[in-house]
Protein backbone atom coordinates (compact mmCIF):
# COMPACT_ATOMS: atom_id res chain seq x y z
CA UNK A 1 0.00 0.00 0.00
CA UNK A 2 1.27 3.27 -0.73
CA UNK A 3 2.14 5.85 2.52
CA UNK A 4 0.26 8.99 2.20
CA UNK A 5 3.45 10.65 2.34
CA UNK A 6 4.68 8.95 -0.28
CA UNK A 7 1.56 10.23 -2.52
CA UNK A 8 2.38 13.69 -1.17
CA UNK A 9 5.56 13.64 -2.63
CA UNK A 10 4.11 12.61 -6.13
CA UNK A 11 1.45 14.68 -6.28
CA UNK A 12 4.05 17.61 -5.76
CA UNK A 13 5.67 16.32 -7.88
CA UNK A 14 3.33 16.94 -10.85
CA UNK A 15 3.03 20.72 -10.38
CA UNK A 16 4.85 22.46 -12.54
CA UNK A 17 6.78 25.48 -11.43
CA UNK A 18 6.59 28.34 -13.70
CA UNK A 19 8.95 31.21 -13.19
CA UNK A 20 6.20 34.16 -14.28
CA UNK A 21 2.60 34.42 -14.68
CA UNK A 22 3.11 34.98 -18.23
CA UNK A 23 4.56 31.40 -18.92
CA UNK A 24 1.87 29.77 -16.54
CA UNK A 25 -0.85 31.18 -18.05
CA UNK A 26 0.74 30.63 -21.55
CA UNK A 27 -0.60 26.34 -21.00
CA UNK A 28 -3.12 27.46 -18.74
CA UNK A 29 -5.94 25.04 -20.03
CA UNK A 30 -8.93 25.27 -16.89
CA UNK A 31 -12.20 25.81 -17.92
CA UNK A 32 -12.22 29.28 -17.88
CA UNK A 33 -9.66 29.31 -20.32
CA UNK A 34 -10.07 32.01 -23.56
CA UNK A 35 -10.65 30.38 -26.78
CA UNK A 36 -12.21 31.64 -29.88
CA UNK A 37 -15.28 31.84 -30.94
CA UNK A 38 -14.77 29.30 -33.90
CA UNK A 39 -13.74 26.39 -31.35
CA UNK A 40 -16.32 27.43 -28.61
CA UNK A 41 -19.05 27.19 -31.55
CA UNK A 42 -17.65 23.62 -32.39
CA UNK A 43 -17.67 22.85 -28.70
CA UNK A 44 -21.53 23.51 -28.47
CA UNK A 45 -22.38 22.01 -31.61
CA UNK A 46 -21.07 18.88 -30.49
CA UNK A 47 -22.26 18.66 -27.38
CA UNK A 48 -24.59 15.44 -26.38
CA UNK A 49 -26.79 17.67 -24.89
CA UNK A 50 -27.66 20.67 -26.19
CA UNK A 51 -27.47 23.66 -24.04
CA UNK A 52 -30.19 25.57 -25.11
CA UNK A 53 -33.92 24.88 -24.97
CA UNK A 54 -36.76 27.34 -26.45
CA UNK A 55 -40.35 26.94 -24.97
CA UNK A 56 -43.54 28.62 -26.67
CA UNK A 57 -46.52 29.84 -24.87
CA UNK A 58 -49.07 28.94 -27.61
CA UNK A 59 -49.81 32.45 -28.15
CA UNK A 60 -48.99 33.34 -31.69
CA UNK A 61 -48.28 36.92 -31.67
CA UNK A 62 -46.05 36.38 -28.52
CA UNK A 63 -44.00 33.36 -29.96
CA UNK A 64 -43.75 35.69 -33.25
CA UNK A 65 -42.12 38.33 -31.32
CA UNK A 66 -39.93 36.31 -28.86
CA UNK A 67 -39.20 33.41 -30.81
CA UNK A 68 -39.80 31.29 -27.74
CA UNK A 69 -38.24 31.67 -24.61
CA UNK A 70 -34.99 30.36 -24.05
CA UNK A 71 -33.09 28.42 -21.16
CA UNK A 72 -30.75 31.06 -19.54
CA UNK A 73 -33.19 33.97 -19.47
CA UNK A 74 -34.93 35.74 -16.93
CA UNK A 75 -38.27 36.96 -18.32
CA UNK A 76 -39.88 39.62 -16.13
CA UNK A 77 -43.79 39.24 -15.57
CA UNK A 78 -45.32 42.65 -14.43
CA UNK A 79 -48.58 44.35 -13.87
CA UNK A 80 -51.14 45.80 -11.68
CA UNK A 81 -52.76 43.64 -8.84
CA UNK A 82 -55.72 41.84 -10.45
CA UNK A 83 -54.79 42.49 -14.28
CA UNK A 84 -53.11 38.77 -14.51
CA UNK A 85 -49.63 38.70 -14.09
CA UNK A 86 -50.16 34.91 -11.73
CA UNK A 87 -52.88 33.88 -14.34
CA UNK A 88 -50.38 33.99 -17.58
CA UNK A 89 -48.06 32.32 -15.99
CA UNK A 90 -50.54 29.51 -15.45
CA UNK A 91 -51.61 29.77 -18.51
CA UNK A 92 -47.79 29.36 -20.00
CA UNK A 93 -47.16 26.46 -17.52
CA UNK A 94 -50.67 24.63 -19.40
CA UNK A 95 -49.09 25.72 -22.49
CA UNK A 96 -45.50 23.82 -21.54
CA UNK A 97 -47.15 20.67 -19.67
CA UNK A 98 -48.48 20.40 -23.47
CA UNK A 99 -45.47 20.24 -24.59
CA UNK A 100 -43.54 17.79 -22.72
CA UNK A 101 -41.80 20.94 -20.94
CA UNK A 102 -42.19 20.73 -17.02
CA UNK A 103 -41.81 23.76 -14.83
CA UNK A 104 -41.40 23.93 -11.60
CA UNK A 105 -43.18 26.63 -9.28
CA UNK A 106 -42.23 29.18 -6.64
CA UNK A 107 -46.05 30.29 -5.08
CA UNK A 108 -45.00 32.69 -2.13
CA UNK A 109 -48.61 34.56 -2.20
CA UNK A 110 -51.66 32.09 -1.89
CA UNK A 111 -52.20 28.37 -0.22
CA UNK A 112 -51.65 25.12 -2.50
CA UNK A 113 -55.74 24.78 -2.32
CA UNK A 114 -56.58 28.11 -3.73
CA UNK A 115 -53.23 28.13 -6.24
CA UNK A 116 -54.51 24.83 -7.81
CA UNK A 117 -58.48 26.42 -8.10
CA UNK A 118 -56.63 28.62 -10.60
CA UNK A 119 -55.84 26.14 -12.75
CA UNK A 120 -58.42 24.19 -15.75
CA UNK A 121 -60.34 21.65 -14.46
CA UNK A 122 -57.53 19.23 -15.81
CA UNK A 123 -54.85 19.85 -14.00
CA UNK A 124 -51.30 20.17 -15.97
CA UNK A 125 -48.69 18.57 -14.57
CA UNK A 126 -45.71 21.10 -12.99
CA UNK A 127 -43.93 20.50 -9.75
CA UNK A 128 -43.52 23.37 -6.56
CA UNK A 129 -42.43 22.39 -3.17
CA UNK A 130 -44.47 20.34 -0.51
CA UNK A 131 -43.87 23.27 1.75
CA UNK A 132 -42.07 26.66 0.98
CA UNK A 133 -39.53 26.35 4.16
CA UNK A 134 -37.40 29.87 3.26
CA UNK A 135 -37.05 32.70 0.61
CA UNK A 136 -32.90 32.47 0.74
CA UNK A 137 -31.48 32.06 -2.54
CA UNK A 138 -29.88 28.99 -0.88
CA UNK A 139 -32.94 27.46 -0.97
CA UNK A 140 -34.48 28.62 -3.92
CA UNK A 141 -31.63 27.33 -6.17
CA UNK A 142 -31.35 23.96 -3.95
CA UNK A 143 -35.22 23.36 -5.04
CA UNK A 144 -34.28 24.18 -8.72
CA UNK A 145 -31.42 21.75 -8.72
CA UNK A 146 -33.11 18.83 -6.87
CA UNK A 147 -36.24 19.93 -9.67
CA UNK A 148 -33.82 19.33 -12.70
CA UNK A 149 -32.27 15.62 -11.41
CA UNK A 150 -35.52 14.32 -10.34
CA UNK A 151 -38.44 15.93 -13.00
CA UNK A 152 -36.23 17.79 -15.71
CA UNK A 153 -37.81 21.43 -15.17
CA UNK A 154 -36.29 23.79 -17.63
CA UNK A 155 -39.08 26.73 -16.72
CA UNK A 156 -39.05 28.09 -12.85
CA UNK A 157 -41.94 30.92 -11.98
CA UNK A 158 -41.44 33.05 -9.10
CA UNK A 159 -44.63 34.44 -7.70
CA UNK A 160 -43.50 37.29 -6.79
CA UNK A 161 -39.56 39.02 -6.71
CA UNK A 162 -40.77 40.81 -3.37
CA UNK A 163 -41.55 37.92 -1.57
CA UNK A 164 -37.50 37.36 -2.06
CA UNK A 165 -37.18 40.11 0.53
CA UNK A 166 -37.79 41.70 4.10
CA UNK A 167 -39.19 45.50 2.46
CA UNK A 168 -39.97 46.07 6.08
CA UNK A 169 -36.48 45.71 7.48
CA UNK A 170 -33.91 46.76 4.71
CA UNK A 171 -32.70 49.59 4.92
CA UNK A 172 -32.09 49.79 1.01
CA UNK A 173 -34.94 47.95 -0.34
CA UNK A 174 -33.92 48.66 -4.13
CA UNK A 175 -30.48 47.67 -4.03
CA UNK A 176 -31.26 44.32 -2.20
CA UNK A 177 -33.82 43.79 -5.52
CA UNK A 178 -30.96 44.90 -7.57
CA UNK A 179 -28.83 42.10 -6.07
CA UNK A 180 -31.89 39.16 -5.85
CA UNK A 181 -32.46 39.71 -9.72
CA UNK A 182 -28.60 39.78 -10.46
CA UNK A 183 -28.79 36.64 -8.45
CA UNK A 184 -31.42 35.02 -10.01
CA UNK A 185 -30.00 35.64 -14.01
CA UNK A 186 -26.89 34.12 -13.02
CA UNK A 187 -29.09 30.91 -11.11
CA UNK A 188 -31.05 30.96 -14.74
CA UNK A 189 -27.86 31.00 -16.27
CA UNK A 190 -25.93 28.28 -14.18
CA UNK A 191 -28.69 25.95 -13.97
CA UNK A 192 -29.64 26.17 -17.95
CA UNK A 193 -33.87 27.42 -16.60
CA UNK A 194 -35.71 29.90 -17.73
CA UNK A 195 -37.29 31.85 -14.58
CA UNK A 196 -39.88 34.18 -15.19
CA UNK A 197 -40.08 36.41 -12.39
CA UNK A 198 -43.18 38.24 -11.67
CA UNK A 199 -43.09 41.74 -10.30
CA UNK A 200 -45.89 44.33 -8.64
CA UNK A 201 -46.37 47.66 -10.21
CA UNK A 202 -46.46 50.70 -8.79
CA UNK A 203 -50.05 51.43 -7.82
CA UNK A 204 -52.11 52.45 -11.22
CA UNK A 205 -53.50 56.14 -12.66
CA UNK A 206 -56.73 55.64 -14.11
CA UNK A 207 -56.61 53.19 -16.89
CA UNK A 208 -53.24 54.18 -17.88
CA UNK A 209 -51.07 50.75 -18.78
CA UNK A 210 -48.10 50.42 -16.92
CA UNK A 211 -44.72 50.69 -18.60
CA UNK A 212 -41.22 49.98 -17.63
CA UNK A 213 -41.03 53.10 -15.11
CA UNK A 214 -43.79 51.31 -12.96
CA UNK A 215 -42.70 48.83 -12.61
CA UNK A 216 -41.35 48.40 -8.62
CA UNK A 217 -37.51 49.21 -8.70
CA UNK A 218 -37.65 48.88 -12.25
CA UNK A 219 -34.11 50.67 -12.53
CA UNK A 220 -32.99 47.64 -11.15
CA UNK A 221 -35.46 44.78 -12.73
CA UNK A 222 -35.05 45.70 -15.70
CA UNK A 223 -31.45 45.98 -16.23
CA UNK A 224 -30.33 42.32 -15.25
CA UNK A 225 -33.98 41.19 -17.25
CA UNK A 226 -33.48 39.42 -20.62
CA UNK A 227 -37.19 40.43 -21.11
CA UNK A 228 -40.05 42.34 -19.58
CA UNK A 229 -43.73 42.16 -20.60
CA UNK A 230 -46.82 43.59 -18.86
CA UNK A 231 -50.55 42.35 -19.09
CA UNK A 232 -53.32 45.22 -18.46
CA UNK A 233 -56.74 44.42 -17.97
CA UNK A 234 -59.38 46.35 -20.83
CA UNK A 235 -62.08 48.17 -19.26
CA UNK A 236 -65.07 47.72 -21.96
CA UNK A 237 -66.36 51.14 -22.99
CA UNK A 238 -69.00 52.72 -20.70
CA UNK A 239 -68.37 49.72 -18.41
CA UNK A 240 -67.07 50.20 -14.72
CA UNK A 241 -65.57 46.69 -14.53
CA UNK A 242 -62.97 45.42 -16.26
CA UNK A 243 -63.87 42.50 -18.97
CA UNK A 244 -62.22 39.44 -19.77
CA UNK A 245 -59.48 40.67 -22.45
CA UNK A 246 -56.48 41.70 -21.98
CA UNK A 247 -53.44 43.39 -23.63
CA UNK A 248 -49.99 41.66 -23.28
CA UNK A 249 -46.99 44.65 -24.25
CA UNK A 250 -43.33 43.42 -24.81
CA UNK A 251 -41.79 46.44 -23.08
CA UNK A 252 -38.57 45.10 -23.65
CA UNK A 253 -36.91 41.78 -25.39
CA UNK A 254 -33.08 41.86 -25.69
CA UNK A 255 -32.82 38.95 -27.78
CA UNK A 256 -34.98 39.83 -30.23
CA UNK A 257 -34.12 43.86 -29.87
CA UNK A 258 -38.91 44.00 -29.49
CA UNK A 259 -40.04 47.25 -28.09
CA UNK A 260 -43.99 48.16 -27.62
CA UNK A 261 -45.33 44.96 -29.61
CA UNK A 262 -48.74 44.82 -28.25
CA UNK A 263 -50.76 41.21 -28.16
CA UNK A 264 -54.48 41.24 -27.27
CA UNK A 265 -55.79 38.01 -25.35
CA UNK A 266 -58.60 36.86 -23.60
CA UNK A 267 -59.21 34.45 -20.92
CA UNK A 268 -61.55 31.61 -20.83
CA UNK A 269 -62.02 28.53 -19.05
CA UNK A 270 -58.69 29.51 -17.06
CA UNK A 271 -56.33 30.07 -19.93
CA UNK A 272 -55.63 32.91 -21.84
CA UNK A 273 -55.68 33.27 -25.78
CA UNK A 274 -55.25 35.57 -28.66
CA UNK A 275 -58.12 37.63 -29.77
CA UNK A 276 -57.23 37.57 -33.80
CA UNK A 277 -54.26 35.38 -34.52
CA UNK A 278 -53.90 37.42 -37.43
CA UNK A 279 -54.05 40.55 -35.77
CA UNK A 280 -50.24 41.57 -36.08
CA UNK A 281 -49.21 39.53 -39.03
CA UNK A 282 -48.61 42.60 -41.09
CA UNK A 283 -45.90 44.06 -39.11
Amino acid sequence: MVSSKKCMIEDKAKIKIYSTREERLAEYHGSDRVISSHDFKKELDEAKDKPSYSFLTQIPSLDKYTEGFETGELIVISGYTGHGKTSLCQSFTTSFAKQGINTLWFSYEMPPRQFFAKFPNELPLFYLPREVKDKALIWLEDRIIEAKIKFNTRAIVIDHLHFLIDLVQGKHPSLEIGTIVRALKQLAMRHNVVIFLIAHTSMPKGDKEPGLEDIRDSSFITQEADAAMVIHRIRPKGKKIYGNEAEITILKHRRMGTMGKVIRVFYKDKQFYEVDQNLNDQD
